[in-house]
């Protein structure tokens, strides 16, 4: 409804010299660049993107998933992975879950519906579930 108005009000303006002008100025123009690779994205895409850019939703998969027991102290924070810790993790997701997962470096190659899985984590030495509790075994 409001589009039509709009047209309304253009077209009965179309002798307008100036306004014929400035219209031209605000005329949608292709992108190049860096920013031409986000032309085939529709505009929902955009939204979501932008959202997840600047942190507005909690729908993505960031970094963890609730666990049926608790961490129990050593823990190191943001501990890199080993390349084939790292690739058993990717391969992991892969198998236990319906999306498409792929290491930082395979991205480029990747489809753009794949995950990104980061190489840095937190590490625990000790785990309990239930009343059992695993982890390290440090020798005497």
């Amino acid at each position: 409804m409001q589009h039509l108005r709009i047209d309304e009000l253009v077209s009965a303006q179309s002798n307008n010299d100036k306004l014929v002008e400035a219209l031209k100025l605000i005329k949608p123009r292709a992108t190049s660049g860096s920013l031409a690779a986000y032309d085939n994205f529709e505009f929902s895409e955009l939204c979501q993107y932008r959202k997840i850019f600047v942190q507005e939703v909690d729908d993505t998969i960031v970094s963890n998933e609730l666990f049926p027991g608790e961490m129990l102290m050593l823990c190191r924070n943001q501990v890199t992975l080993p390349n084939n810790i790292y690739q058993i993790l990717i391969d992991y997701y892969n198998d236990a879950y319906e999306f498409q997962f792929a290491t930082i470096t395979e991205i480029s190659a990747s489809p753009r519906d794949t995950i990104v899985v980061p190489n840095v984590v937190n590490q625990f030495g000790r785990v309990r579930i239930s009343a059992e509790i695993f982890g390290l075994v440090t020798a005497p």
